[in-house]
């Protein structure tokens, strides 16, 4: 069976990280492959290069990227690249493809192709692999690793490769990841079941002590749930103040009728003390049971996701107001070359060094605002 992918190639190009490439048919998932290759994180000076993947559903739709070791970047720095592969449901069900089959034919690229990037046909007609043995945890799952730990992720997804949200590797955690590995010393989601490098728990979800939403904050005044995990405990508590005050509207309902029995027994009576009185106006209080917020503590990886976003926004409103241009080529500027120069032939030693360290501050400024602010332009 010949499946049709359309592609997308994302890395660090001239202009910092964005897209390299991408076939005609694949406009729509544009945004979708950035947000998730740029979820991924940064790589700690410890990652040794070896490729990872992710996978995630996207309506009839599924999205399969292969992260790897990129070239290094001017400054000398390790950099990213992906290859994404996007594919109908349908059609991979019918191969019994996925990912996992897909990285172990070679279908990912190594690095970014020459030429127009085209839709990607490959033929599947080839033996399956023998599937993984399954292994029963607890979603959402977190593995702890060093490396990426493909073959624990295959086992717990468990045939469902094309239906969860899971990655073999990450530099950070991934809201709303079903299944992922993280090094040992990042910080992972309060509300994740945690397994080491062999699939033993080592820490169960604490839903009772979890955000009762795990939000990404967006601009303006828009709010997207990342997890349907974190929405139990707000659920739960909802349910609970519903039953509260079913039962307070009953018990007043009860009061009243009790009330008014004794007031009419209490009148028919002759010698009634009550017959000479006023009549007794009986009002009915009903209590109305609202929720409170409590300021709950944000962790590492919630800080991590509001600073990002932050920075989306800044961007945007950075690019909104086409007064800025992205310098592509500092080094190239005429009066950068220019102006290095002239202070190289200064006799003062001293004010050459200081020049210098100004200039150098000045390239980190260019490369930061390339890179962070600019990014949404094509390199």
């Amino acid at each position: 069976m010949t499946i049709k992918f359309e592609q997308v190639f994302y890395g660090r190009g001239e202009r910092g990280y964005g897209i390299l490439g991408a076939s005609p048919g694949a406009d729509k998932f544009i945004a979708r492959t950035e947000a998730l290759c740029g979820a991924v994180g940064t790589p700690a000076v410890d990652y040794g290069g070896e490729p990872f993947l992710l996978s995630v559903p996207e309506g009839d739709r599924v999205v399969m990227a292969c992260g790897r070791r990129g070239a290094l970047d001017a400054m000398g720095r390790a950099t990213l690249f992906f290859h994404v592969l996007i594919a109908a449901k349908t059609d991979l069900y019918s191969a019994e493809a996925d990912a996992f089959s897909l990285f172990t034919a070679g279908a990912f690229a190594e690095r970014m192709p020459d030429g127009k990037t085209e839709c990607l046909r490959i033929d599947t007609q080839a033996e399956p692999n023998e599937p993984a043995p399954g292994m029963a945890v607890l979603l959402p799952a977190v593995f702890r690793s060093p490396a990426p730990a493909a073959n624990l992720v295959q086992r717990a997804v468990a045939g469902r490769a094309n239906g969860l949200s899971w990655a073999t590797y990450a530099f950070q955690p991934l809201p709303g990841f079903d299944v992922q590995v993280l090094p040992p010393r990042v910080l992972c989601m309060q509300a994740s079941n945690e397994y080491d490098a062999t699939g033993k728990i080592v820490h169960s979800a604490e839903a009772a002590n979890a955000p009762q939403a795990e939000e990404k904050l967006g601009c303006g005044s828009e709010r997207v749930t990342l997890s349907h995990y974190s929405n139990v405990a707000n659920e739960s508590s909802q349910e609970k103040s519903n039953v509260m005050l079913k039962f307070s509207i009953v018990v007043n309902f009860v009061l009243v009728a009790v009330c008014a029995v004794l007031l009419v027994s209490r009148k028919s009576m002759p010698d009634s003390p009550a017959s000479k009185t006023e009549q007794i106006v009986v009002t009915n209080f009903v209590e109305r049971v609202v929720e409170k917020e409590v300021m709950a503590k944000l962790s590492a990886a919630q800080k991590a996701e509001i600073v990002a976003s932050y920075r989306l926004c800044l961007a945007e409103e950075f690019q909104a107001k086409n007064a800025y241009v992205s310098i592509p080529d500092f080094e190239k500027q005429d009066l950068v070359q220019q102006v290095e120069k002239d202070y190289k032939q200064f006799p003062d030693g001293q004010k050459q060094k200081n020049q210098k360290a100004f200039f150098d501050k000045l390239r980190e400024y260019v490369d930061f605002v390339n890179k962070n602010l600019m990014k949404g332009n094509k390199p």
